[in-house]
């Protein structure tokens, strides 16, 4: 089944550099390689979404030097006609993936700083026709919080990624009913320690507290821990080859949504989540290979 996704978030010009060691301060590395690619965490999230056959419209700014990438993106069969170019840069990510495929970001956002309150209003109707909200927290602060109250006002269901982490307002928790931060997020979100288990279980419930609904944590390696007011329970990883994680937690997060979407199981939700991560981790396109029928394929590879 199909639903009708509103992706409202970033859009980025990605530039990668493939390094051995990150590099330090006052130093000079040669990179590997390196490739500029559309990305973004909206965008990522929206591609997440397409790959799984759901129609999504995305909600975002680019510079005036975006045309032609607006173009793309409804090329690759996005929904662009709320996207609006505003005088300013389209926003920028420069990322480090090292030989352990971990990566470290710095963005600029530019033009994502015009997905505005104001810009929100113009889309209204557009935006609440949809089925289900996702976002993230690279555009600003302000959109997130009047974004959440709108949802709640027209019984939107809304996902938040909270990525680049910071603390949120008791009212954007209570609004909240996905919330999908990794476990560094997670303390920062609830000034409290995430290192073990035991610490990380008591920090969701502290948000499900809040008034969250449902939260769930990415562990990399580990998998993910789903938390509710009645359900605790972790979900495995599958164990593939690694070649770069750069917007695997995106696909993630567009496939829990569908399979909550169609299933309304979270659990399930969570392992179809974890197959769609496994398969974005072993290629440098993470949404093309994280397709619906790539990801039915491998769960049904990893029945027990």
């Amino acid at each position: 089944m199909q639903f009708h996704v509103a992706v409202v978030g970033s859009f980025n010009l990605d530039h990668m550099l493939y390094v051995k060691n990150f590099v330090k301060a006052g130093q000079t590395i040669l990179a590997d390689d390196a490739t500029i690619r559309m990305g973004g965490k909206g965008f990522n999230q929206a591609m997440g979404c397409i790959a799984l056959n759901d129609h999504c419209v995305l909600f975002t700014c680019l510079g005036n030097d975006g045309q032609n990438y607006v173009h793309t993106m409804t090329h690759l069969g996005l929904k662009t006609d709320c996207i609006e170019l505003v005088d300013d840069v389209t926003g920028s990510a420069f990322i480090q993936l090292d030989q352990t495929k971990e990566n470290c970001i710095v963005v600029a956002p530019g033009a994502n700083n015009a997905v505005s309150i104001a810009y929100l209003k113009r889309h209204e109707d557009v935006l609440t026709h949809g089925q289900v909200v996702m976002t993230q927290l690279e555009i600003p602060m302000e959109t997130i919080d009047y974004l959440s109250q709108l949802c709640h006002d027209h019984d939107i269901p809304l996902l938040l990624n909270p990525a680049p982490a910071v603390k949120l307002s008791d009212a954007i928790l209570r609004h909240m009913t996905w919330l999908t931060p990794n476990q560094g997020e997670l303390s920062i979100l609830t000034d409290m320690p995430t290192e073990t288990m035991e610490q990380t279980i008591a920090a969701a419930r502290y948000l499900v507290d809040k008034g969250v609904k449902h939260v769930v944590v990415t562990m990399g390696s580990l998998g993910c821990l789903y938390v509710d007011d009645t359900r605790l329970e972790q979900v495995d990883a599958y164990k593939v080859d690694v070649v770069d994680t750069v917007g695997a937690g995106d696909c993630f997060n567009a496939a829990f949504v569908h399979a909550m979407m169609e299933h309304h199981d979270p659990i399930y939700a969570c392992k179809f989540a974890n197959a769609a991560a496994a398969l974005a981790i072993q290629s440098k396109d993470s949404y093309s290979a994280a397709t619906i029928d790539n990801v039915l394929a491998f769960l049904k590879a990893h029945e027990n």
